[in-house]
């Protein structure tokens, strides 16, 4: 527990250490994953760029409208991997992009 006081800047730093240190995680090289879709490939890749923006969007103080817009990107591009943002539109268009289908 980190007792703080915004009025006498009290445990400021150690408060901002500690919410770094939670979100921190392991750097994971390129050569650790397996991806085997096309598609997902894409999707982390969008969703790496848009994590990239939030990041130095941090450092540089943006707004949180901006920040939230680029966190909704990120999600957007990781719930493609994941079936959640699917519609039946966007199974069709899959469908008739990788296969042939005539009379």
């Amino acid at each position: 527990m980190i007792f703080i006081s915004a009025k006498n800047k009290l445990h400021i730093e150690e408060l901002k250490a500690k919410i770094i240190s939670l979100f921190q995680m392991p750097k994971i090289k390129h050569s650790d994953a397996i991806v085997t879709n096309l598609r997902h490939y894409q999707q982390l890749n969008q969703a790496h760029q848009a994590l990239q923006k939030i990041s130095v969007g941090i450092e540089q103080r943006l707004s949180a409208d901006l920040l939230a817009a680029e966190i909704n990107h990120a999600l957007h591009s990781l719930a493609y991997i994941t079936g959640e943002a699917i519609t039946s539109d966007t199974v069709l268009e899959s469908i008739f992009s990788r296969f042939c289908i005539g009379k």
